[in-house]
């Protein structure tokens, strides 16, 4: 591919811009496919004309017919088959490339299509653990406060170490109103977290109108699809209709999508003929451009815009971030998650199953690499939300003289929202005394006990201080009126 202008076909399928997958717990980090269905036969066709490789798969044909007539017991010829894929592919080192089996490929496949059903966060493999790139808005995963950078130990029990990422996500995902309890690691506390498994539905572009600041609009952009940029334009104009020319963009959390999303998004913002990024793969000696171009929509949007950003912010997110910052939009938050490689489906002629294969990397539109290393906000503005904090277990009771890591996290949330406790893990007269003025306050049975009603409540108080204090909306607020000002 050349330096040229990228020229985009309208019709094209969401498989050939599929990034990672989406599935119940979405999968790796978003990555996507620059690459039509017709180039990658076409340049399958030439790569492997020069690999000979009848020698040097020798050995595995010699184990599989050696397991197949030598082991102990029966062996079942297609989990064979698969281990040896999936080995194949975990070697190549990089944690977004991975073999897909049939049924996994196909539960992606429809996953992707609309709604899941599952906890509702993006993971990815780091080393031998599973690592939580983001949580989904508003799913189960961000209500029990699963966060940005956890790992995920292992699920009902199960250890995740040094298993597949489809593995993983198996044991993860599963159908609407059943249990899981995941054991996360943060930092150095490690603790356990049931959530109720729910519907989750594909709603990429949410909008919000504060009443004290009512002609600035915040709207999230949750991930990246096909749909997002088309969503967002209709957001816009309704949004101009009403006389409203300042919004807060807000990518926090949101792990990315499909390319052709990140792109068209882009493009809302980002004058015709200015980059938005630039990829590399291994055929190329200079990067392809993508330009800002009708072909990505016309519609611009003429007004203020900050973007906000954190570490849940990856891929998708990073594109748009870039593309923004060289345009001298002000990014706002915490540095990115630094994920910069381009990933791809690629049917396998002799498999029924998959390959989700690392294909290229990608760069900002002034043509720096990210990966592993983020992008930094123009304005860097901490969270003061405690990094201990988690759902609190409703199904228990939690009283006086309790000692354990889940009762330092309820005095944790009650210190967050302002009453007075010893930061130690036992379950103190103060302690009680501090549940005890919570629950008058809110209407609840004073008991000074810590049960389902209580717990809820306190997730509810959670969740409305959070959002009443995130210093990160209200830095973006202060730059849009700072820039109207002047």
């Amino acid at each position: 591919m050349s330096s040229s202008k990228k020229q985009w076909n309208k019709k094209v399928t969401l498989k050939q811009y599929i990034i990672s997958i989406v599935g119940a717990v979405v999968l790796a980090i978003v990555g996507t496919s620059l690459y039509k269905d017709y180039q990658l036969k076409a340049n399958n066709e030439v790569w492997m004309s020069t690999i000979h490789t009848e020698k040097e798969l020798a050995p595995l044909e010699e184990m599989y017919k050696l397991l197949l007539t030598r082991y102990v017991d029966s062996v079942d010829k297609q989990k064979l088959i698969d281990g040896a894929l999936t080995g194949m592919a975990q070697s190549a080192g990089d944690p977004y490339t991975e073999y897909l089996s049939e049924d996994f490929a196909k539960s992606l496949t429809e996953d992707i299509s609309g709604s899941f059903q599952g906890i509702g966060t993006e993971v990815t493999m780091e080393g031998q653990y599973i690592k939580v790139i983001a949580p989904l808005s508003d799913s189960p995963a961000e209500r029990a406060g699963i966060q940005a950078n956890d790992y995920i130990l292992s699920v009902d029990g199960t250890s995740l170490t040094g298993m597949q990422l489809s593995e993983a996500v198996d044991l993860i995902r599963g159908e609407e109103g059943s249990t899981v309890t995941l054991t996360i690691l943060r930092g150095q506390q490690q603790f356990d977290v049931e959530l109720t498994r729910a519907k989750i539905p594909v709603e990429t572009v949410k909008v919000e109108i504060k009443e004290e600041h009512p002609d600035i609009a915040h709207i999230r952009l949750t991930k990246f699809s096909e749909p997002t940029a088309k969503e967002l334009i209709e957001a816009l104009k309704k949004l101009e209709n009403q006389g409203i020319q300042s919004i807060v963009l807000d990518v926090r959390n949101n792990p990315g999508g499909v390319l052709i999303g990140a792109l068209q998004v882009a493009n809302v913002f980002v004058p015709d003929g200015k980059p938005i990024m630039q990829s590399t793969d291994r055929t190329q000696k200079a990067p392809t451009i993508y330009y800002a171009e009708k072909a990505l929509g016309t519609y611009k949007f003429k007004g203020n815009v900050v973007l906000l950003v954190d570490g849940g912010s990856a891929s998708a997110s990073e594109i748009l971030a870039g593309a923004l910052q060289s345009i001298n939009i002000p990014l706002i938050g915490q540095k990115t998650f630094g994920k910069g490689t381009i990933q791809t489906i690629q049917p396998l002629q002799y498999s029924k199953g998959e390959l989700k294969i690392t294909m290229g990397r990608w760069l900002t539109a002034t043509g720096e690499p990210i990966n592993e290393k983020g992008i930094m906000p123009d304005i860097e503005v901490a969270s003061d939300v405690p990094d201990a904090m988690f759902a609190i277990n409703t199904e228990k009771t939690y009283e006086i003289d309790d000692i354990g890591p889940e009762v330092e996290n309820i005095k944790t949330i009650l210190k967050y929202l302002g009453y007075d406790v010893n930061q130690t893990n036992v379950f103190d007269e103060k302690t009680q005394e501090s549940v005890r003025d919570f629950q008058q306050q809110h209407e609840i049975e004073v008991t000074g006990k810590v049960q389902a009603e209580t717990a809820g409540a306190l997730s509810t108080a959670v969740r409305e201080r959070m959002i009443a204090d995130d210093k990160q909306y209200q830095a973006a607020i202060d730059t849009l009126l700072n820039e109207r000002n002047n």
